[in-house]
């Protein structure tokens, strides 16, 4: 019964790896255009993971804010980590706005 269950791990390790295999075998880098690609890529991914945790962390200050129950400590750590992920979406917009702002001044 082990060994099956071990066959049958082995077997399901492989299916999900084989897609990874695949895209090993044809992600060659031949141009700079490629690693300029691969970098927008990972920048779009990470981009986006940013935007969903910032949107996280505002509903968690509005959820402290409303669950603080007038307790003033609450309160202020609530309306702080407001004041940061409102700080930190700004900022990420500001970074991902000045990429095609430069990119349009300097191809002039």
């Amino acid at each position: 019964m082990k060994n099956i269950k071990k066959l049958g791990l082995a077997v399901m390790a492989f299916v999900f790896a084989s897609p990874l295999l695949a895209l090993g075998q044809t992600t060659y880098i031949t141009s700079i255009s490629d690693v300029e690609r691969i970098l927008l890529f990972i920048l779009n991914w990470l981009r986006t993971i940013f935007f969903i945790l910032a949107a996280l962390f505002l509903i968690l200050a509005a959820f402290k804010y409303l669950t603080a129950q007038g307790d003033e400590e609450k309160v202020k750590g609530a309306k702080t980590m407001l004041i940061y992920s409102i700080v930190g979406i700004a900022v990420a917009l500001l970074a991902t706005s000045i990429v095609p702002v430069l990119r349009n001044l300097f191809s002039q």
